[in-house]
């Protein structure tokens, strides 16, 4: 799951990159400072999204 959350990640960041590059005149740096910020937020936010909690019935095997 975590290659696909990084997968996703860096789909959503390149979109965005290629889009303030282009709509935005952003700098090619700038652009790829956006893209590798959203490729590690999107992707870290998703993995811990998908990450199991403990509960406390998992403790007391209810």
């Amino acid at each position: 799951m975590a290659v696909f959350a990084f997968l996703f990640g860096s789909i959503v960041g390149l979109f965005c990159a290629i889009f303030g590059w282009v709509a935005y005149d952003m700098s090619f740096l700038a652009g790829a400072g956006l893209y590798f910020t959203l490729n590690f937020t999107v992707g870290f936010f998703l993995v811990l999204a998908n990450m199991p909690l403990e509960t406390d019935t998992e403790r007391v095997k209810a």
